[in-house]
């Protein structure tokens, strides 16, 4: 409990801390993106929606998630991955604190931990180059179908923070026809978003993430 305690109260300070900074810049930059994953078959334990949003104030951001996931299993064995989350990076300290909020918990990584952990995972990849990787997909029977892309613009607009935007829905697709019975399985990624050619606070969003 004390162990709790302390976590708690350290979570709080954390959270505070930016609340605080980013209110004395005011100089944000808000990203909200909303995701879903929508599978069929047995591709649907893996279904899943949410939003995040990113608030980017000089070299500082939070990242607030509430990812869900539509199947009780899965979201119980990921419950750790998924829910209520929160991101703090910290360039100029070279850290990142991630706040799992329904625990009222945090864990803190540096980048030297996170460029040692990709070192790891990518050398892993390597040795494991030419072991058989498990594919959702069975690439024996299947054939693979020409890749299109299609991009509508559905004459939608809206003003955002005060700019004027168009929505454009992008889908890039590639169908796979069984070889065996002729059924037809599409693997698509659909990109929904507004888009603005006026929005001349991109610029600090890009400076951050490049640095």
């Amino acid at each position: 409990m004390k162990n709790r305690s302390v976590r708690t109260g350290l979570i709080a300070a954390v959270a505070g801390s930016f609340t605080l900074v980013a209110a004395v810049t005011r100089a944000d930059v808000t990203i909200t993106r909303s995701m879903s994953v929508d599978g069929v078959g047995a591709m649907a334990f893996g279904n899943m929606s949410g939003t995040t949003r990113t608030t980017i104030s000089g070299n500082k951001s939070r990242t607030d998630s509430d990812m869900k996931m539509q199947s009780k299993l899965i979201g119980f064995l990921a419950r750790n991955a998924v829910g209520s989350t929160a991101e703090i990076v910290l360039l100029d300290e070279g850290k990142i604190d991630h706040l799992n909020l329904n625990k009222k918990e945090y864990t803190e990584t540096t980048f030297e931990q996170m460029r040692a952990q990709l070192q790891k995972a990518t050398d892993q990849m390597n040795s494991n180059a030419d072991r058989k990787q498990p594919s959702a997909v069975d690439q024996s029977k299947c054939e693979w179908l020409p890749a299109k892309v299609t991009v509508n613009r559905s004459g939608e607009k809206a003003q955002f923070g005060g700019y004027d935007a168009e929505r454009v829905i992008i889908t890039a697709s590639q169908p796979c026809q069984d070889k065996e019975s002729g059924s037809i399985c599409e693997v698509a990624i659909v990109l929904d978003q507004w888009m603005s050619t006026d929005f001349s606070e991109n610029a600090e969003a890009r400076k951050y993430y490049n640095a």
